[in-house]
């Protein structure tokens, strides 16, 4: 049953072979009335055509990126600023501290110990 539909496949090839064989044999010329007529010539407008100005996307973005880089930048410098101000006021807390601890830890003189009184002798 496979081989008999291949074969009704192939068979219908080969029809289609033939007859376009077939039909090329018959092939007739036409008069070559192209061969006397004018040549095709474009009509030109009778004004010109108005070049108008256009917008490459790539300005277009160019634009938009110098304009993010300046807000990037503008924002990284706002940044730096609050970083130096909170080192700024940590130092100044810092320096508080220690003011403040120094005053609390004023050296205070210790008692003398009582030891026992040395007598001395005269080496004379």
């Amino acid at each position: 049953m496979l081989t008999m539909t291949n074969s009704g496949k192939s068979m219908k090839r080969s029809k289609k072979r033939i007859w376009s064989y077939r039909k090329s044999e018959n092939f007739k010329a036409q008069y070559p009335h192209v061969i006397f007529e004018e040549p095709f010539v474009p009509e030109r407008p009778s004004r010109f055509c108005k070049i108008e100005e256009f917008n490459l996307h790539s300005e277009k973005r160019g634009v938009d990126r110098k304009i993010f880089d300046e807000d990037l930048e503008q924002l990284r410098l706002e940044r730096e600023k609050a970083m130096e101000e909170c080192e700024k006021k940590q130092k100044e807390i810092e320096a508080k501290e220690i003011a403040e601890l120094r005053k609390k830890t004023v050296h205070k003189a210790n008692k003398i110990g009582e030891y026992k009184k040395q007598e001395y002798q005269d080496i004379s």
